[in-house]
């Protein structure tokens, strides 16, 4: 397990001046990207970034949401709510209520299949990590152990991977599941996993 602590990702200034993005962690094979974590801080309205060929999933974390305009549609992003949509999709964001901060997975659709799930406190899960399956969770808000001595402060990331692990979220604690699963031709374990 490795555990990515928010207080040690580099901020990433955007080209339009509109927020900051944290890259927590990626997987490329060669040049091209497969899946990546990172957190954005959303401080106006305004075009989102093009990643053509991938899957999105974004997941509002701190703010009053926003609404993502597209030509076909309109999304509605509501605080804890993961929207899922064509990463090529061209959207504008439009903030409701002042800044947010969200929590984006991206992945490579034909690679593999990314879902983020919500978790509230009291809650034990054993997540059984495999070349076929990596499991992340990020700490939203309180107690979070993985065992007595590894555990996540809030915005802080744990990666799972080829490994057993057994998640405890505290009373009143909530978290971001992000499980990704890999067909039994792409083996996770040979995807280059950025160091953080």
């Amino acid at each position: 397990m490795r555990i990515f602590r928010m207080t040690q990702l580099k901020l990433t200034p955007w080209r339009n001046g509109g927020g900051v993005t944290r890259e927590i962690a990626a997987a490329r094979t060669g040049e091209d990207l497969v899946w990546r974590l990172s957190m954005a801080d959303v401080d106006v309205d305004g075009p989102f970034s093009n990643f053509s060929g991938l899957t999105r999933i974004l997941t509002v974390i701190d703010g009053d949401g926003m609404d993502l305009v597209s030509p076909e549609r309109t999304l509605q992003a509501n605080l804890g709510q993961p929207v899922q949509f064509d990463g090529g999709l061209k959207i504008d964001a439009r903030l409701r209520g002042g800044p947010i901060r969200d929590f984006n997975l991206v992945f490579d659709p034909l690679l593999c299949r990314g879902q983020v799930d919500p978790l509230m406190g009291p809650h034990r899960r054993d997540l059984r990590a495999s070349p076929q399956c990596i499991h992340a969770v990020h700490n939203l808000h309180g107690a979070i152990e993985f065992d007595p001595t590894s555990g996540l402060h809030s915005g802080d990331t744990a990666l799972i991977e080829n490994e057993h692990a057994v998640l405890n979220l505290m009373d009143g604690a909530t978290a971001l599941l992000v499980t990704l699963a890999f067909p039994s031709q792409v083996d996770a374990s040979k995807v280059a996993t950025a160091e953080r």
